[in-house]
């Protein structure tokens, strides 16, 4: 199994493995999940491949599988797999899934599977544990060297000062790498130096859409984490995460997900003191702190229109201005969600702001939350 962040390399280097080892095999069978995800799909794909009938019953189609690549060496490269396990919506189809998962990698044939996904697959540990056959390689970013022979690949000299720096921006992501050469090309004149000073961080539609992808899989804890890491926008320490928490209840909701997170590579650990602290990948930044002020300026808009306080979650939640600090990205977050919001009430805005006040008064402080922090924060930039 490859692993990896969306735009890593994960497609590019089971490609490049396929070319070299496809010798070894008596065939070769590819299949790209990113659109047709259903394990019913998937297994009557394989089995047309393998010139069989498709059956009804899913149990019956991978048994049917696992016979045809015992009788024959194939290669099989199922890229993107962790596509099809975010649709399974039930106990049934999980029981499916995780049968074909331990069919392919714990019963004894011939083949070679071959798996990218973006995630660990579930029960991926127990299978390793139970099969010595069974390997895993996570992608990290490409070390410098290669990122610059990247760099020079696509119309750089190599002697341009920045790129190096430029590397280290994009954490060495190919796609991201690849996206942003032609636009520092034709909007700086290839001039890096004068595209780092713009202090932006540009991603591309394509590495946009699978960062949204995975985000739009998280849960509501992983959720509320990577909106707390994209407020302080800097390493935070488990202590000062579990401090600013809301009700925390069980301090396990934030173990369990920041491991999670990491396993998906979303988050960068750093050590500065004996505790680790904690901080989102510079891409995954900028498109959590996009969907926070989005979130944010759509809660506020249904409040206004409704009068119901209950539309708010991530400003009940979350306090946009990092508590205790004279924050300049916290400003940065409320300066963002002030242009959205005058973007849709002009100079009604603090009028607008102003009438959702009222509803806070009497209401018991857990229900209020952060609320008011926010609003009085934002209404203070405004007047």
């Amino acid at each position: 199994v490859i692993m990896g962040m969306g735009g890593i390399g994960k497609t590019a280097l089971a490609l490049a493995l396929t070319d070299r080892i496809q010798s070894e095999f008596e065939c070769i069978i590819w299949r790209s999940l990113v659109h047709d995800s259903s394990l019913a799909n998937l297994l009557d794909s394989l089995l047309n491949a393998f010139e069989q009938k498709t059956l009804k019953n899913v149990m019956s189609s991978i048994a049917k599988l696992i016979e045809q690549l015992e009788k024959r060496r194939c290669l099989l490269i199922l890229d993107g797999l962790d596509v099809v396990w975010h649709r399974v919506k039930d106990r049934r189809k999980y029981r499916e899934y995780n049968a074909f998962l331990r069919g392919l990698s714990l019963h004894r044939h011939q083949s070679c599977i071959l798996i990218t996904s973006c995630e660990p697959l579930p029960e991926w540990e127990t299978i390793v544990a139970d099969s010595q056959r069974v390997r895993c390689l996570t992608l990290q970013g490409l070390p410098t060297a290669e990122a610059l022979m990247l760099l020079q690949a696509g119309g750089f000299t190599g002697k341009e000062q920045g790129l190096k720096a430029l590397s280290k921006l994009y954490r060495g992501n190919p796609l991201a790498l690849k996206t942003i050469t032609p636009l520092i090309k034709s909007l700086f004149g290839g001039d890096v130096k004068k595209f780092l000073f713009q202090n932006t961080l540009v991603v591309g539609d394509r590495l946009q859409v699978l960062l949204t992808e995975q985000f739009n899989r998280l849960s509501e804890s992983e959720r509320s984490i990577v909106y707390w890491l994209a407020i302080w926008q800097e390493p935070i320490s488990l202590y000062r995460l579990q401090t600013h928490w809301l009700n925390l209840s069980d301090p396990s909701v934030i173990w369990q997900g920041i491991a999670t997170l990491e396993s998906r590579s979303l988050l960068e650990k750093h050590f500065s003191t004996d505790e680790p602290s904690f901080t989102l990948q510079p891409m995954v930044m900028k498109v959590v702190t996009e969907k926070l002020v989005k979130q944010a300026q759509q809660e506020i808009s249904k409040v206004e229109q409704t009068g119901d306080i209950q539309h708010f979650k991530l400003l009940r939640t979350h306090w946009l201005l990092r508590p205790g600090t004279d924050d300049i990205a916290g400003d940065l977050i409320l300066s963002q969600l002030q242009e959205q919001l005058w973007l849709k009430y002009g100079s009604a805005l603090p009028q607008t702001l102003s009438e959702i006040f009222p509803l806070l008064k009497e209401q018991p402080p857990l229900v209020v939350g952060y609320i008011n922090c926010n609003l009085v924060a934002l209404f203070n930039q405004i007047v």
